[in-house]
């Protein structure tokens, strides 16, 4: 997936920096624990398509672990890119998610999905070596998720949460502040744990900063935003080459080193496969059961 497309980038310096980096990314070792990371940049950018990718290296190099992967609604399902036998939909009991074909006038369609009740089920269900697309009843559940993952899984996991803004949004409110403040020790946590966590965003500044703060590992593609404290400069992010031939660079940061990579694979949709997952419009997706995701952690 990322690869360098000639031979004078296998041996300049933040090539090299960057290969080591994304070892880090996709090696899972219990001595040296977990990831929690960002990967930022405008619409288009390869944002989703990278996820895909580490995510297509992990099924390889870890068939026997277990991927899941949130997506936001009414957009299309990146997943699907994916080829059959590489995805698995999981839906919450009671959700009403429905699916709908983009290129046929949102006609609703059919996909096959396995139904769960409690986080212990829902992982439980999950096959390994697939990327495991999950559809709880609220999209924050996956917080409390994350949590049971952590505390109650003692097997490496993985976590991709597509559009993390609208699952801790920044100066949240009421209960939903509480909540988040709970989710921030977790991510405090998944460094010392077996879990990686990913998630992307477009505007940074829509994401909890308390959350956003705890990250430890950022990826820079074009039309990201310079973070304050971290060493990759907005002059470097705009340096980036966009190419949707042969891949876009991205500049990757972690523990004070950083480096380039080059997103090699494209992800094009497949025909028949261009589908939304939505909710009836009169559907509360979010606070209106706060409380009982709270109790859902106990399940």
């Amino acid at each position: 997936m990322m690869e360098n497309d000639n031979q004078q980038r296998k041996t300049d310096a933040s090539y090299l920096s960057g290969k080591k980096i994304f070892d880090r990314i996709t090696t899972c070792d219990s001595t040296i624990g977990g990831i929690f990371g960002s990967i930022t940049g405008s619409q288009g950018s390869g944002k989703t398509a990278m996820m895909l990718g580490i995510s297509e290296i992990l099924m390889k190099k870890y068939p026997n672990q277990k991927i899941f992967w949130s997506i936001s609604y009414d957009s299309p399902m990146q997943i699907l890119k994916l080829p059959d036998g590489k995805w698995n939909i999981l839906v919450q009991r009671d959700c009403p998610v429905k699916f709908y074909d983009r290129d046929d006038n949102m006609a609703e369609v059919n996909l096959p999905v396995t139904h769960f009740g409690t986080y212990k089920e829902c992982y439980e269900k999950a096959k390994t070596g697939m990327v495991n697309c999950v559809f709880f009843k609220r999209r924050e559940s996956w917080m409390t998720f994350i949590s049971f993952l952590r505390k109650s899984i003692p097997e490496w996991k993985h976590v991709f949460l597509d559009d993390i803004a609208e699952i801790v949004p920044n100066n949240p409110t009421g209960k939903r502040y509480h909540l988040q403040q709970k989710f921030l020790s977790d991510c405090v946590e998944i460094r010392k744990s077996l879990m990686n966590v990913f998630y992307n965003t477009q505007i940074g500044s829509d994401v909890d900063f308390r959350i956003k703060n705890k990250t430890m590992l950022f990826i820079f593609l074009p039309g990201a935003r310079h973070i304050t404290g971290r060493r990759v400069t907005q002059r470097a992010i705009n340096s980036l080459r966009k190419d949707p031939i042969h891949g876009n660079e991205a500049w990757v940061e972690y523990d004070n080193i950083f480096g380039k990579m080059t997103l090699t694979t494209i992800y094009e949709p497949i025909k028949g496969r261009n589908i939304q997952a939505s909710l009836p419009t009169d559907y509360e997706s979010m606070d209106a059961e706060i409380e009982a995701i709270y109790e859902s952690e106990k399940a």
